[in-house]
């Protein structure tokens, strides 16, 4: 009897080994087939996939503005054009008028502007309730060429402005600009206008460029 019990039994426990293996996804040879092939030996769920890398977007490069000071004298200078006399220059826009006083002292600037007759037309339709200052800011830059490098807060606090606002009491736009410069007479001569950010696409020929500032202190 122990010796047919123990048969029984061992039978048995063959009959569901045999059972467990059928009822698995995949038999034992196709388990060492895809073993030897390196295959998946089972789909696997969606949720483990490693999702695709997005494509590494292009780097982008800018002018970066130059840490030196700019060698621009210091001085008072100023330069004045009425609208007729702008139209005659060749500046059709008539916010280029104005008498413009550009101040610049141990590099840092400040430009003013006085309308000669049309206020709110004249100096860049600058808000005439407001302050003469229109820019203010620090002056970078190598050589001959000279950045303008705003300082809006230091704007606020001199004029009243508004940052950002697209009304008459606006500070008008933002980002850095820079001139080539030379000294003409007493004075000084901008060319090569170049403007970055909201500054970028504005015309050579300006206010700035259009003809010499004299130095007036």
């Amino acid at each position: 009897m122990t010796g047919h019990g123990k048969a029984a039994r061992l039978a048995l426990l063959t009959a569901v080994l045999l059972a467990g293996c059928s009822s698995g996804t995949g038999s034992a040879s196709e388990t060492a087939t895809a073993s030897a092939t390196g295959a998946p030996t089972g789909a696997a769920p969606p949720s483990s996939a490693a999702p695709a890398s997005p494509a590494a977007a292009p780097a982008t490069t800018g002018a970066q503005v130059p840490a030196e000071r700019s060698a621009l004298p210091d001085g008072v200078y100023r330069t004045q054009l009425t609208i007729d006399h702008a139209k005659q220059l060749g500046l059709d826009d008539p916010g280029n008028a104005g008498t413009w006083t550009l101040t610049v002292k141990a590099g840092t600037f400040k430009l003013e502007c006085v309308p000669t007759s049309t206020p709110g037309v004249e100096c860049g339709t600058h808000d005439p309730r407001l302050p003469a200052v229109v820019e203010v800011g620090t002056l970078h830059g190598t050589g001959n060429t000279v950045w303008f490098v705003h300082d809006q807060e230091l704007l606020v606090k001199l004029s009243g402005c508004v940052r950002h606002s697209p009304k008459v009491d606006g500070c008008g736009p933002e980002d850095a600009y820079h001139l080539d410069w030379k000294r003409a007479g007493n004075g000084l001569q901008f060319n090569n206008y170049v403007g970055l950010g909201d500054q970028a696409g504005l015309p050579e020929l300006s206010a700035w460029t259009v003809q010499p500032w004299t130095r007036i202190a």
